[in-house]
């Protein structure tokens, strides 16, 4: 009798290590699969920060000095820009501006 409960608990005992060893590796996988993930995310990220920085970049050494001053008007934005513009009038323009000085260039004149 006391054989064949042993040997049930030992049948059991098998049967929840191969529980344990399944799921612990699966686990394991998950979490490895996870780190590649994040990885290839960081990766993802700093090649865009960058790319943003070299932007961020070539648009300070190609705005005028009298952008850098606050002076945002429409003489100073170059002509390519105001392509997609033709047709549109520019006081239907909504632009959020906080100084009433930048409002001011953008009235019809």
């Amino acid at each position: 009798m006391q054989c064949i409960s042993a040997l049930i608990l030992l049948r059991r005992l098998h049967k929840t290590q191969d529980l344990l060893y399944d799921s612990t590796r699966d686990f394991l996988q998950l979490r490895y699969d996870g780190r590649a993930h994040e990885r290839k995310w960081m990766g993802e990220k700093d090649r865009l920060l960058r790319e943003l920085d070299r932007l961020h970049s070539e648009m300070q050494i190609h705005r005028p000095s009298r952008w850098l001053s606050g002076l945002i008007c429409q003489e100073f934005v170059p002509q390519p820009a105001l392509a997609h513009f033709s047709g549109v009038r520019r006081d239907s323009l909504q632009i959020p501006f906080e100084g009433s000085q930048e409002k001011a260039c953008f009235k019809s004149n």
